[in-house]
């Protein structure tokens, strides 16, 4: 890992820390690990429960704290007040040893895993809830497992790359060679600036606008601070995942034209056969309606659905705000709860 990024990432972590202490962490919930692997843990976060089960699929950039973030603003509490049965795919920061994984130990191989392993405890294939390139990796897994997963909600995660798809996707594909060249590990602080270099409006703009924002409303203030806290909680990545993302996904836009390889099969949107409903914000740089509908219109074997959500005051990006939005929890998070019961066995279906 490079020298001086990495020791920027333990500063940056640091200060987290220091933030910690003056606006602590909801306590740590009592979960059970199930299953892991080398790049992963799964969590059962409800054990007692009895209710279809969901797999909760983050980014593997940073913690997957934003899943959970505050007792007001856990998507984890959201869907067990709603009756299902959370589980938690936690990616653990890589060691050296590590670095060659790629896509298919993410997607193709840890993912299916993951779900297969609630299955079992949970008595059925669960809906994979991923958000980010968490999202992205839970659409690859049911392409390539589609038995393994109940259906699809996919919020804010990119799946189509094409040029003009999103000012994000156009500034890191131009920035790439500094991120995909090389072994090793590559430092979650060289990931965040690049990302600002791709994005300023999003990663410097629109986090100090929602801070101005949040000036007349102590709560939204305490959430965007949380959200600042998380963004400081640096964690590297494989050098092979970082070259897969860029370049077979950013750059070629394998997963949409389906020449997308993972554990040795072809996958595209033809392959989808399970129902998916993606959550995106037109005002979001990194996954805005574009970098979806391509892949939704070409999914002809399967249900698809797109949600458009706003910005939300407090969640410092339009990228979170359907996770932690105050409205998100109080509008969208039920109606997408019916959608899915619907879709799921009467027998397991919350009766909400």
């Amino acid at each position: 890992m490079l020298g001086a990024w990495g020791l920027l990432d333990a500063t940056r972590r640091a200060q987290a820390l220091a933030l910690a202490a003056w606006l602590p962490e909801s306590p740590p919930r009592a979960g059970i690990e199930i299953a892991a692997g080398p790049i992963w843990r799964l969590v059962d976060l409800a054990p007692e429960s009895r209710a279809a089960p969901v797999l909760l699929v983050p980014a593997p950039i940073k913690r997957a704290t934003i899943l959970d973030l505050a007792p007001e603003a856990s998507l984890v509490d959201r869907l067990a007040s709603l009756g299902w049965r959370p589980f938690l795919l936690a990616w653990r920061e890589p060691e050296v040893a590590q670095a060659r994984c790629g896509l298919d130990d993410y997607a193709g191989r840890a993912l299916p895993a993951a779900a297969a392993a609630v299955a079992a405890r949970g008595g059925a294939a669960p809906w994979l809830v991923g958000h980010s390139l968490g999202g992205t990796f839970a659409a690859i897994a049911a392409l390539a497992a589609p038995a393994r997963a109940r259906g699809l909600v996919l919020v804010h995660a990119p799946l189509g790359f094409a040029p003009g798809s999103s000012p994000f996707r156009d500034a890191l594909v131009r920035l790439a060679p500094h991120l995909s060249a090389g072994d090793g590990l590559v430092p979650g602080s060289l990931l965040s600036f690049v990302s600002a270099a791709a994005a300023p409006a999003t990663f410097l703009a629109e986090r100090a606008a929602d801070a101005l924002a949040c000036a007349g409303d102590p709560e939204a203030l305490r959430l965007h601070l949380r959200v600042e806290r998380w963004t400081l909680e640096e964690a590297c990545l494989p050098a092979a995942l970082v070259r897969d993302v860029l370049e077979r996904l950013w750059r070629a836009d394998e997963l949409v034209r389906g020449t997308l390889r993972v554990g040795g099969a072809r996958l595209g949107p033809e392959r989808l056969l399970v129902p998916l409903l993606a959550i995106a914000s037109p005002a979001d740089a990194i996954a805005p309606p574009a970098a979806v509908t391509p892949f939704l219109a070409a999914a002809c074997g399967a249900e698809t659905r797109l949600v458009r959500w706003p910005m939300e005051r407090g969640t410092v990006f339009a990228h979170l705000a359907a996770v932690l939005g105050r409205s998100a929890h109080a509008r969208l998070w039920p109606a997408v709860s019916r959608w899915m019961a619907r879709r799921s066995p009467a027998s397991r279906a919350p009766q909400r």
